[in-house]
């Protein structure tokens, strides 16, 4: 188990003369933990997963964080199969029959709550008792806020990475950037992420309001990255045009619907749109979004990133950030794994700042970039792609 890892690891760093840290204080302290591939004296740890359901950045950030377990060796190299679509488990499944000598992804270990309230608080009281009881999961991945929230408790002690949500903070996930707040819950923050979009957004686009439609919640704010919104509205002096929309409990339908009659909203009365990451915006009413904005020449920038910026958005972020991020999370499970407190791990990683941009959305609305703003872009599409 990984308190004999940890106690052992404990044990020869007292003969050297090295004092473990001693509190929440030292979070980072732990980073010394080798990454290279280990097994729990000849048994392969055994993996977990839990998520709030299917998202297409879900599966996107498990395949980064796997393709950064083959690179650093814990996974045998191998062609990684991977379904189209949204789906999270076709890729779970190819794990568990992954050849690898280190890392066993338990088949009856992958949790998704499919967006419902009830079935989120079944799994919840499952994996806690699971996890509670001790023995049968080494580590777990909690994907998404709906997920790290559910297991960011103290109802178990087992060690959950938190990979892939908005703002870990203001979801009350963690306690800070520099402290999970419980000794087996590690969470990755980028601080800056969202200041970064904005402020490259406004750098771009120059506009004086802009739209915003998010479900005004404690989880919609966090997605949508609103307290990042307001602090750089604040600061540029632009105007934020709110419209709010059902949460990720809502049906499809509804949450489609909303989200289309917000946009229709906000293109009248906004000169720029941030496309949150929420249930409704998906490749079903992304054409029809980005049909309302252009009608009235906005400027659109995807918070998800480059695959929506390949369906029509104007701007995002590169999409290099998820091999970045993928492999910082997969360093932190190796060296949880070789016995690191996840709580010592350094949760910040800042992902690259390279902007991707869509030039026949750009041409339709007649927008021109900037020439000083012409370096940081990384990813230029020319063509409308179709809905993956």
């Amino acid at each position: 188990m990984l308190t004999s890892v940890r106690f052992i690891a404990a044990l020869l760093l007292f003969a050297s003369g090295v004092m473990l840290p001693a509190g929440p204080a030292d979070a980072g302290a732990d980073d010394y933990f080798p990454v290279t591939p280990s097994t729990d004296g000849g048994r392969r740890w055994r993996i977990a997963y839990y998520q709030g359901g299917d998202y297409v950045d879900y599966k996107d950030s498990l395949l980064a964080v796997v393709k950064g377990l083959v690179k650093i060796g814990w996974i045998e190299t191998e062609p990684i199969r991977v379904a189209e679509g949204e789906a999270t488990e076709p890729l779970w499944r190819w794990l568990t029959a992954a050849s690898s000598k280190h890392l066993e992804f338990i088949g009856d270990g992958f949790y998704n709550a499919e967006w419902d309230d009830a079935r989120r608080s079944e799994i919840r009281t499952a994996l806690e008792r699971r996890l509670g009881a001790g023995g049968d999961i080494d580590l777990v991945i909690a994907m998404g806020t709906w997920a790290g929230k559910d297991l960011a408790t103290d109802a178990h002690s087992t060690p959950t990475i938190v990979v892939s949500t908005s703002d870990a903070v203001s979801a009350q996930i963690i306690n800070s950037v520099d402290d999970s707040g419980r000794d087996h819950v590690h969470a990755h923050v980028d601080p800056l992420r969202y200041v970064r979009q904005i402020r490259l957004f406004h750098d771009f686009a120059a506009f004086e309001r802009l739209g915003v439609a998010y479900e005004e919640t404690l989880e919609g704010r966090s997605y949508a990255a609103m307290e990042q919104v307001e602090q750089v509205a604040a600061e540029r002096g632009f105007e934020i045009v709110r419209c709010h929309t059902p949460g990720d409990a809502a049906r499809q339908t509804e949450a489609d619907t909303q989200v289309l009659a917000c946009v229709k909203y906000l293109a009248a009365k906004a000169d720029a749109l941030y496309v949150t990451i929420q249930k409704g915006v998906n490749p079903a009413t992304l054409p029809l979004l980005l049909e309302t904005a252009a009608a009235h020449n906005v400027r659109s920038f995807s918070q998800h990133g480059t695959d929506e910026v390949k369906l029509g958005v104007l701007l995002s972020m590169s999409s290099q950030s998820f091999t970045s991020v993928g492999l910082f999370q997969a360093e932190v499970i190796a060296k949880v794994l070789n016995g690191a407190t996840p709580r010592r791990l350094d949760q910040i990683h800042e992902e690259p700042s390279k902007v991707a941009l869509n030039m026949d959305t750009a041409r339709d609305i007649g927008f021109v970039p900037p020439v000083y703003a012409i370096a940081v872009i990384d990813e230029i599409f020319g063509v409308i792609a179709t809905p993956y």
